[in-house]
């Protein structure tokens, strides 16, 4: 299916060089494009009612013989779905198993591919002038300026959603105003119900992103939580040997602050230095822990440390993940839904050339696309030349 194209490139769940990184980032190259123009966006995120489990088996089939999928294979699929069912699981307690009419299997390997099947047509048939949708599974989102063209995809979402049995439940659903100091916040409708707009941030994917662009709120969730986990793991764990805690450290506590983080690579050092304060106590702790590191605690600086502990600076290692997934989208790996300013080279090196692009408000200045960009120019040249991507990842690390 993913070689034929036929599912569709608004989809970035369960597919190989998608992700939700490339999705929010997506999204986010639209709203700040317009913010830029200083014309204000709105989002919509829409929540379908148990997706997975309401998907009817007989108009998944109908769709996958649109597709021309081979009758064997849809006879597979059909025992594969057949005749299942369903029980719950309390202590040492067990109900009687009850069928499952309906449903693709969670957890099974071909369950969320029939998924990505039974969902693929929803962007062609809400398609609409002015209105970008992005998927990520069963999770729908729709970024445009003009309220008109909005609501004239949402009255097609009702539609397409009536056709496939799979209900949306409007007070689930939110609309983001960008930029409300100009935004008019216009009100959207699902089927006659209001669709509720929300003033503060909205986690999406999650990332907490906020109408005025800024990740102040995103990186107080993130570090609370990394706190909390930091705070726990030390407690929970006797052990003074600090091979295992930088360990335990990079496993449970680091990725709390580094999901989808080029997404929210933040420009402004305080919010870096809010980032940063968590891997300090992190390994204060290591060290204080540590007998034979507790001596040096008060010498040692803060490079000193991650140096012994064997660990890259948070913003060292952003930069690089920003590099990575910029690099992956110039080489066609991940889409590139987002400007890179490409030329072709008539000096020695690289055959192509990236140039930053020129812009002036502060949204796209902060954004993926021009950070990467200067990121990747200040690169020496053979290392920007590099067409291989698990090369040009080593060549980061030297």
């Amino acid at each position: 299916m993913f070689d034929n194209n036929l599912i569709p490139p608004e989809q970035h769940g369960f597919l190989k060089g998608r992700s939700v990184t490339s999705n929010l980032i997506g999204a986010l190259e639209i709203i700040t494009t317009l913010a830029e123009k200083s014309v204000p966006a709105d989002t919509i995120c829409f929540d379908f009612r148990k997706a997975f489990d309401k998907v009817l088996r007989s108009i998944l089939l109908s769709k996958l013989k649109k597709l021309n999928c081979p009758e064997f294979l849809i006879s597979w699929i059909t025992s594969f779905l057949s005749d299942r069912s369903m029980s719950v699981l309390i202590g040492n307690c067990k109900s009687s198993p009850v069928p499952t009419p309906s449903g693709v299997p969670q957890g099974s390997v071909l369950g969320p591919t029939l998924f990505l099947v039974m969902i693929a047509d929803l962007p062609s048939f809400c398609q609409t002038d002015g209105v970008h949708c992005f998927l990520f599974a069963d999770d729908v989102k729709i970024v445009g300026s003009d309220p008109a063209c909005l609501q004239s995809f949402i009255d097609k979402l009702v539609v397409w959603s009536r056709e496939n049995c799979l209900p949306i439940a409007p007070d689930k659903c939110s609309v983001t105003h960008f930029l409300p100091h100009l935004n008019p916040k216009q009100q959207y409708f699902f089927d006659g119900t209001a669709i509720p707009s929300t003033s503060g941030p909205v986690r999406d994917l999650g990332v907490m992103v906020s109408s005025d662009l800024s990740w102040d709120e995103h990186i107080k969730v993130c570090t609370r939580k990394a706190y909390s986990a930091l705070y726990c793991l030390l407690k929970a764990i006797k052990s003074n040997n600090p091979t295992v805690l930088t360990r335990l450290y990079t496993v449970y506590v680091r990725p709390l602050l580094e999901f989808a983080s080029p997404v929210f690579n933040p420009t402004l050092k305080r919010q870096a230095k809010e980032l940063e304060k968590i891997q300090k106590l992190a390994t204060r702790r290591i060290f204080f822990r540590s007998p034979l590191l507790r001596n040096y605690l008060s010498s040692f600086h803060y490079s000193d440390r991650l140096k012994v502990l064997n660990l890259e600076s948070l913003s060292a290692r952003r930069k690089r993940f920003d590099l990575k997934y910029f690099h992956q989208a110039l080489v066609g790996l991940t889409p590139r839904n987002f400007e890179i300013n490409v030329r072709k080279s008539i000096t020695r090196g690289s055959s192509m050339k990236v140039f930053v692009p020129g812009y002036k408000s502060k949204y796209k200045r902060s954004f993926f696309s021009y950070r990467a960009a200067r990121f990747f120019t200040k690169l020496p040249r053979s290392v920007q030349s590099i067409s291989k991507h698990k090369a040009f990842v080593a060549s980061l690390l030297v």
